[in-house]
């Protein structure tokens, strides 16, 4: 299957290559998550509702009550696939995957793109690069931003409303210990945390032999909790609203997984502001797959401006690696390379 929305008619059809699906998994499309887990399962305690909607807000960006159950059932699958361990951590990934591109331009944000009929000029703040065909990687809420001409404007206002201002708040610390640590926590909570929309937290470890990322003895952990971007565009309140997550978080992870104060070499946080600063984007985790906002309604990989493409977690085919990926090789098949 593939999705396409370079014009209306290629849409329609993109979209027929999923009907295979849709008739073997029609049951679950149309059911409700919520109530499906429900009447299957009958009454289930409020400790394992509260665990899986744990699960299904990080895949899907969304509660059991908004999606049907065939995207809660491929959101909880997630625990059971195989996880990869970086060594050194993610950014040694992505070097790894550059190492051999001619040229690769860091440190250069686009501020401006302007569409010619046969190319586009791409405007940093001391350069410029002209381009037949441009992907991109922003947002569909912000990449409107980037273009004057009304064409291009137009496309990217009419997802704008897809934009449910979702993202998060992370704790980076480092910590010497001597115990041993698993990967990955998630720890659960009975009430919702202060300044966020979620009582789980998602707890990351290195490796205790990824001596790349940390010295011997010790651990780089990484904690992040959903929230909204705009709790934090106060300026009055955000340094105070920072401390109190902060604290918050700190001490359920530290009380949970038996981490002693002293045992913590530093720690620093990062808000949505903090992302909107070196990432660009205040939103994170992409489109949340309700089933208002399910695959007709979403962006593809393609626009109907010729030559512009888009890849990332805000077009087909949505977020996490697994999302992502699909989505590069739907436009691989879509530009024929």
């Amino acid at each position: 299957h593939y999705y396409s929305n370079s014009s209306l008619l290629k849409k329609l059809v993109s979209l027929t290559s999923f009907l295979p699906l849709l008739v073997k998994f029609q049951r679950y499309l149309r059911s409700n998550a919520f109530d499906f887990i429900k009447d299957f399962y009958g009454d289930i305690s409020e400790e394992y509702q509260r665990f899986l909607e744990a699960q299904i807000l990080i895949v899907a960006q969304a509660h059991s009550k908004e999606i049907n159950f065939f995207t809660a059932a491929l959101s909880l699958g997630y625990t059971f696939n195989q996880t990869h361990y970086v060594p050194g951590g993610f950014g040694r990934l992505f070097d790894q995957m550059t190492a051999n591109m001619k040229c690769v331009e860091r440190n250069t944000q686009i501020e401006k793109i302007e569409r010619h009929s046969d190319h586009f000029t791409l405007y940093s703040k001391n350069n410029s690069i002209k381009a037949r065909k441009v992907i991109l990687n922003s947002t569909v809420y912000d990449s409107g931003k980037l273009f004057d001409d009304g064409k291009t404007k137009r496309y990217y206002e009419k997802y704008e409303t897809l934009n449910n201002h979702q993202s998060s708040f992370m704790l980076y610390m480092t910590i010497k210990s001597d115990k041993k640590y698993e990967h990955h926590y998630q720890l659960i909570q009975d009430e919702q945390y202060i300044h966020s929309i979620s009582n789980a937290v998602f707890v990351s470890f290195s490796d205790v032999t990824d001596s790349m990322l940390t010295p011997e003895g010790h651990y780089s952990i990484t904690a992040s909790i959903h929230t909204d971007s705009r709790f934090w565009e106060d300026k009055k309140t955000y340094k105070v609203k920072k401390e109190e997550l902060q604290s918050q978080m700190l001490k359920s992870i530290c009380d949970i997984l038996d981490i002693n104060e002293s045992e913590i070499v530093h720690e620093f946080t990062a808000t949505p502001r903090s992302f909107k600063r070196y990432i660009n984007r205040s939103q994170l985790g992409g489109n949340a797959i309700t089933i208002k906002n399910f695959l007709p309604k979403l962006p593809s990989n393609d626009t109907p401006i010729e030559g512009l493409y888009h890849v990332g977690d805000t077009v087909y085919a949505a977020q996490g690696w697994p999302g992502v990926m699909l989505g590069v090789e739907n436009l691989r098949g879509l530009l024929d390379v």
